[in-house]
């Protein structure tokens, strides 16, 4: 139908498809898809000298023409006098031009005739009674079919209006489409086979979080180091400032370095001061002891983390820290090593999981801090670039924590980017200007930074099994060996298998005759040129994947009375 409606109505008439939904009819006596008599003294007057019966350029004449447009022939001829005359190709240039009166009025009644007539014409009288899945839709029907998530970015975006991404007119395919719908078949089939054929026992792996606070004590204790070898550096390079003999030079040196900090910056032109790497720094603070005044500035991180060693309940969790814009990623405890993260195990494979946090709000956490955020660490670290995955709410306490259960599917295109790492924090974090703002308020009133508010006891992840309840429906439709090392299925087992699929794909449809057979065609094709099973299989339910009869969904017709939708019409919705 979509081909019928492009070629009855090319883009120059685009405007018919609005004046088709808001068109009246025409008075009983005249039929709608009927040009008035009086026009063809238009046609004779303004196309019949290049058009007529004694000159036919590009073999095309209107003498013969028949005003009314009983049959697709005809409407289609009619279209390119339509066409011709709003792209101002007929009457040609060097030929006297009809009055514009006139040209309006021939057009305006042979645009409402072209409207009628594709509404007559058409397979649908003018509704859309089919559409194709938009992107949405796309995936979320092959979540629900092979349970699993693919990326549908590749596929155009989906258009026709603001805010709306259902409207059929627009959801057309063309032929690069299909090639790009059998390559997310394919990948959808490759990763649901993969989950299938995975142990169906269940695996678990636990992070007790007070596990990351030896990590935290040894950065804990590198800085408060590195804090004590830059004050007796400073002092060594101030002491030998302040030498008698180098009064002189050091008035000198004050002249373009007038502060203590910049004239610590000519301690090797200062007799008797020491240089950093005595002091166990890098070559680098030779050149740029500015490295070395960090550590200075990093001091009320350090008293940060002093203050979270004295918090309670630290043998049995840890906190999630509030973190400010200038806070260093990393230094002190209070950096990286304190946020819990769970590195998935590399032996868990692509499929679906439950994560479960076990949290608990500390006693004066107020309300709006009693939320943390989940995510997985992407290509960077985890960050103001980094978004949450799902925010939840913390109910329990540290006394009684209570556990927050979440579902998360782990991709082939996460194990193959090495992104395992999941992470939890406090909500709000990407607001980095209100953390600042906290940090800075909070060492104004207490001396140390932010109260901590969420208490983390573990964090585990645990992979749903599979079994006959648990098992996409498709798959479970399919009811094959999955496993690339089978060598051979039984024909009659694989004609059935094939069927079933089939119909669970088309939402319930039997296959059409003669389906089935050209599936085992392409099965045995692929397997001919040495394809395994697997290979084969996947071949052909791709083709079923990428067919017209799964990506396209049917539109209720408009002329029945209401009336409530059947199971597979509400799949198809919800979906």
């Amino acid at each position: 139908m979509h081909i019928l409606v492009k070629r009855i109505l090319p883009p120059l008439t685009s405007l018919l498809l609005f004046a088709a939904a808001f068109s009246g009819a025409r008075a009983a006596d005249t039929p709608a898809d009927v040009m008035a008599e009086r026009h063809r003294a238009f046609l004779e007057s303004n196309c019949q000298g290049c058009h007529g019966p004694e000159k036919q350029k590009g073999k095309f004449r209107v003498d013969d023409l028949p005003l009314t447009m009983a049959d697709l022939p005809t409407a289609e001829r009619w279209q390119k006098i339509l066409n011709a005359l709003n792209a101002g190709e007929m009457p040609p240039e060097d030929e006297k031009q009809p009055a514009p009166e006139a040209k309006a009025n021939f057009l305006d009644d042979l645009s409402n005739a072209m409207v009628a007539a594709r509404q007559r014409l058409s397979d649908q009288k003018g509704v859309i009674a089919l559409r194709r899945l938009n992107r949405r839709e796309y995936a979320n029907t092959l979540h629900d079919l092979l349970g699993v998530h693919v990326d549908v970015s590749a596929l155009p975006s989906d258009t026709g209006g603001p805010n709306f991404d259902t409207v059929g007119a627009s959801l057309f395919v063309n032929g690069n489409q299909f090639e790009i719908y059998e390559a997310l078949a394919l990948e959808a089939l490759e990763e649901a086979f993969t989950a299938a054929a995975v142990d169906s026992a269940a695996k678990k792996f636990r992070l007790e979080t007070e596990q990351t606070h030896p990590a935290f004590l040894k950065k804990n204790q590198e800085s408060l180091d590195a804090i004590d070898r830059m004050n007796r550096w400073i002092k060594a390079v101030d002491d030998a400032a302040a030498r008698p003999e180098n009064a002189a030079l050091a008035a000198k040196l004050r002249k373009d370095a007038p502060t203590d900090d910049e004239l610590r910056f000519y301690w090797h032109q200062i007799p008797g001061a020491p240089s950093p790497m005595t002091f166990g720094f890098s070559k680098e603070t030779e050149v740029n002891p500015r490295i070395i005044y960090r550590h200075r500035d990093y001091t009320e991180f350090v008293r940060y983390d002093e203050y979270y060693l004295r918090l309670p309940a630290l043998d049995q969790g840890t906190y999630l820290p509030v973190r400010s814009n200038s806070q260093p990623f990393g230094f002190g405890g209070t950096g990286l090593a304190t946020e819990p993260r769970l590195s998935i195990p590399r032996e868990f494979l692509p499929g679906d999981y439950v994560v479960r946090i076990r949290a608990g709000a500390t006693p004066d956490a107020p309300a709006e801090r009693r939320f943390l955020d989940f995510g997985l660490k992407g290509a960077f670290p985890v960050g103001p670039g980094t978004p949450a995955r799902s925010t939840h709410h913390v109910s329990g306490t540290i006394e009684a924590p209570a556990v927050i259960e979440i579902p998360f599917t782990l991709t082939r295109e996460n194990v193959a980017q090495n992104h395992r790492s999941l992470f939890v924090r406090e909500r709000g974090f990407l607001n980095l200007a209100r953390s600042q703002q906290q940090f800075r308020e909070a060492i104004q009133r207490n001396g140390h930074g932010p109260e901590f508010a969420i208490w983390i006891d573990w964090m585990e992840i645990e992979r749903v099994p599979v079994s006959s309840e648990t098992l996409a429906p498709g798959l479970r439709a399919l009811d094959l060996p999955l496993d690339p090392k089978v060598a051979d299925v039984p024909p009659e087992k694989l004609r059935s298998a094939l069927a079933q699929f089939v119909q669970e794909a088309y939402r319930g449809v039997p296959a059409p005759d003669g389906l089935v057979d050209r599936l085992l065609r392409l099965y045995d094709t692929r397997r001919a040129t040495g394809g395994t099973h697997r290979d084969a299989l996947k071949q052909a339910l791709a083709a079923v994947l990428s067919s017209p009869r799964f990506l396209y969904r049917a539109e209720p017709d408009a002329g029945t009375a209401r009336r409530p939708l059947d199971g597979f019409e509400l799949a198809t919705r919800l979906s």
